[in-house]
Formats: C-alpha cells, structure tokens, sequence
C-alpha cells in the first residue's frame, strides 16, 4: 500500500539523514522549529533504518545527506521517486560537482545545498517555501467535517437496527465550538455523558455514533406526521443549542438530513446531515436542512471569482487600495446564496491569490492560511482578506520610504558579497520582509535579489580583469555558495561562461 502523509496539523514534519554527528548536531540547534511550525522528528545516520522508516512515516521534509552508511543518499531518492513517497527531499551534500547534484535532481530533489556553504538562513527559506507549498497544495481538501467513509468511532450497530425498523427517522450531525472559534471542544466523554443524560427519557431519539469531529443523533418516529417530526426536530436542535450555552459557554451547530424511510442507509443520512451541516459557513444559521438544490449546488461555476480575484491582483500591482477593497466587497456579494457545500473550494481560490501575492514571503503565507482556516463563516473569511490586503501595503511610498528604499540598496551595495537574506535583511534594518522586496521594487524597478546578482556579476567581471583568482575563488569572495550557481548565474547576465569571459 502507497505511504501516505497528511497535512492534518499545521505542524510541517521533517527528518535529518546525516551520518555526521556535528553536522546533525549543528542542523538541529540553526533553525528556530517551533516559532514556524516545524516539529523534527526523527534522526539518522544510516540509510537501511532512514528507508524503513520513511516507508512507514514519510515526513513532510527530508533533510537528506548523499554520503549515508548502507543506502546512499542517491539511492533513497530513487526509492522515493519510484514508490512516489510523498516527501520533499533537500539534499544536503560536502560533494559539490555538477554530476552529483544533476542526479539528485533528475531523482526528483527539491533542492541540493553544498554543505560548507550553507546558512542557517538559506536553509529556513527553503523549509519555509516547501511548507507555503504543501499548506497551498493542502486547501482544497482540509475539511473539518470528517467525510471518511470508516471514520466513526462508536457506532451503536443495535440501536441503529431499531432505528431501521421505524417508519421514518432524521439523522443530526452536529458539533460544538468554543464562543465563536471553529475549534472543537467536543471530546467522547463530555459530549457523550451529556446527551445521553439529554435524550435518556426520550425513546425516540438515540446517540448513533460519536464521530472524530462531531457526534451523529438518530430521532424516529412510527405514526407523527411529518410537518409534527420537523418540528420536534427544531425544538429538540433549539433545546440542545440552548444547554450547550448554558453548560459549556459554547456553541454548536447542527446539520439535518432530510426525513428517511428504511431503505436509506446510514452513510447516505450522514452524507446529507454534513452536507447540511456545511452550509453554516455561507448561512450562519445555527442548524440548516439537507435539500436537494446542494447537490446541484456542489458543481457551482467559479468564473466569476476567478475573474474578481484576477481584477484584485491587477489593483494590487497598481497599489490602488480603495479599488481593491471595493473589487472585494464585490466578490463577497457574487457568492450565490445557494452555495452550501464550496467552503474549500473558496479557500483554494483566496489560498491561491495570496500565494502569488507573498512573492516568495512564504512565513507570512503560512500564517494567513491559518488564521484564514480558524474562520467558521464566509463573512469572517472576507473580513480577514481585507485586513491582510490592507496589512500587506503598509503605506503609501513617501518621502521616509523612499529614504528607505535607498538605505536597503547602500546596505546591499556595501554587502553584496555576504550571505543576504530577506530574513537577514529584516533583522539587520528592522522591517518586516514582504515591505523590503516589496519597497525595494517600487523605488528602483527591479527584483532586490535579481538586483544582488548583477552587483555580484559586475564585480566577478573585474576581478576576472584584473586578478589571477581561481573561478572559485571568484565565486567565494563575491558572495555565492557554491561554483555551479556561479557559473549559472553569470551566464545567464552575460552569455558566457567566467572562463571564456576571462579569455576574452
């Protein structure tokens, strides 16, 4: 069977495979973990033990240094390419030639990083990119109803046979929240012990099953009429509603199926409950019942969105705010009413346009998609938006930004040879990174670090002039890691390589 890895907590998983203990020390003790989510789970020095465990828990990331006692580093990324393990592999290597690092990525690296030169600053972007990534790639499918067909965890089989011998029942599946956070506060016990103690004198209603995220009611009925059984169903949602308040401090929130005979089964009355139950997110109503115009609703035509979000990026690049924040007041009302099953569809939609518009500030993605997730409703989705987009400009380009934007460029100009980072660079002028490339951009019309690079090709070019430096030696002194990015990168500015530059 595949392995398969989940993006269920926001916690990024990563595992170290080096055989060197100092350097295994040094790559535990550079990067801050907790303060971005990364949790390391797992060490190795050997490539048998590495494999057998990545087969069983394949982490998020792989740390992965070529030289491993038993299976080499080369010969795990062909086993992860071939049983197409779901992990992002960064290798990490003392072997800085082109054949090694072709291989690697012709197996499917993300990225090879030459382990003399390597920062702990490089290393954390690249981390940080990998799980903006696996966040975006991860949107569509985060739903906090869990829809797994095998997900429940106590199903009564014999209460449930009793419901079947009625001659029509409801299925409620509902969930509990703390104040207005879309957090679960729902554990087995708790919420367990006070239904049952709830419906223990109502024969007609039963606790089916308590689910990983929500609990599941059965209420029946042999000779009530139906519009009597909807309204014994709204008073009985509206009494519990009431004593969740009044216990807890809490909220919940309930999904109705519609009225079943015997032949529905129990997954078809779940199905409709939680579809029902989904329908909060646009309505906000405390319980909401299955019909059924959802399912024509789930197919619903996003060109519209796409189009709105495609005219707030185009204000964006403009920085006009005030059309934004009205292009977003329309996009809130372009929402059909109908809509009640799309909420993971719209977060792919936001996810996707803040991920182009993070320009590679993958921390400050992340952090948006979190917070973005926590949103019980559709209305508080819009209002963060707005926040992040009005967040995200700061303010205007005046006569201090662009002071600024000339105190970045003297800071690069005098320092293009050391290792600069935007996390560096934050630190070092005491502004947030997204505002330095962003600035630097608008002031001077060029990329900060495409502006970095053709500093350091100019000044390769005169000490190939001038000096009788090695290539490497070149490459060292104006700031690159490794001669291969050297040699890449002065290509593609001049055409040529250093070597025929230097002939010439």
């Amino acid at each position: 069977m595949k392995a398969k890895t989940a993006f269920d907590s926001h916690t990024t998983k990563i595992v170290i495979a080096e055989d060197e203990l100092l350097v295994r020390v040094g790559l535990k003790s550079i990067i801050p973990w907790e303060k971005y989510n990364l949790e390391l789970v797992s060490e190795f020095f050997n490539g048998d033990e590495l494999l057998q465990y990545i087969r069983k828990y394949p982490p998020h990331i792989l740390l992965l240094d070529i030289k491993l006692p038993g299976s080499s580093g080369l010969d795990i990324l062909k086993i992860i390419h071939d049983e197409n393990l779901p992990i992002q592999v960064i290798v990490i290597s003392s072997w800085d030639d082109c054949y090694t690092m072709k291989q690697a990525m012709q197996l499917g690296a993300y990225e090879y990083i030459h382990k003399p030169q390597m920062t702990s600053t490089q290393l954390l972007e690249m981390i940080l990119k990998i799980q903006a990534q696996l966040l975006h790639d991860n949107i569509r499918s985060n739903s906090r109803i869990c829809k797994d067909k095998n997900s429940l965890i106590d199903f009564n089989i014999e209460n449930w046979l009793s419901v079947k011998c009625a001659n029509s029942f409801v299925l409620i599946y509902f969930t509990v929240h703390k104040n207005d956070k879309m957090e679960n506060i729902t554990t087995q016990k708790t919420v367990t012990s006070f239904i049952q103690e709830f419906i223990s004198a109502k024969k007609e209603i039963l606790l089916v099953s308590y689910m990983q995220n929500g609990c599941t009611l059965s209420v029946f009925s042999n000779d009530v009429s139906e519009h009597n059984f909807l309204k014994k169903i709204s008073l009985l949602t509206n009494t519990l509603n009431a004593n969740f308040k009044r216990f807890f401090n809490a909220k919940s929130i309930y999904g109705i199926s519609k009225t079943c005979n015997a032949d529905v089964s129990f997954q078809q009355a779940l199905d409709q409950a939680q579809q029902a139950y989904a329908s909060h997110f646009f309505s906000e109503k405390i319980y909401s019942y299955y019909s059924d115009s959802q399912i024509v609703s789930n197919c619903v035509e996003h060109s519209q969105f796409q189009e709105l979000l495609k005219k707030i990026h185009m204000a964006f690049q403009q920085r006009n705010l005030e059309n934004i924040l009205m292009l977003i007041d329309q996009f809130q009302l372009a929402v059909p009413s109908e809509i009640n099953n799309n909420k993971e569809e719209l977060l792919y939609l936001i996810g996707t346009f803040l991920y182009e518009m993070a320009d590679n500030q993958f921390s400050f993605y992340n952090d948006w998609i979190h917070e973005l997730e926590k949103c019980g409703t559709f209305r508080e989705v819009m209002n963060l938006f707005r926040c992040i987009i009005q967040g995200w400009y700061d303010k205007p380009l005046d006569k201090e930004s662009h002071s600024t934007a000339f105190q970045i460029k003297n800071y690069v100009d005098k320092n293009y040879y050391s290792d600069i980072s935007l996390i560096a660079l934050s630190e070092k002028l005491h502004l947030t990174p997204s505002y330095i490339s962003r600035l630097f951009k608008k002031e001077f019309g060029i990329n900060l670090f495409e502006y970095i690079t053709e500093i350091r090709i100019q000044s390769a070019k005169d000490l190939l002039k001038s000096t009788d430096f090695k290539i490497y030696e070149i490459a060292e002194r104006i700031g690159f890691k490794s001669t291969i990015n050297f040699d890449y990168a002065f290509k593609r500015i001049t055409g040529i390589s250093p070597s025929k530059y230097r002939d010439n």
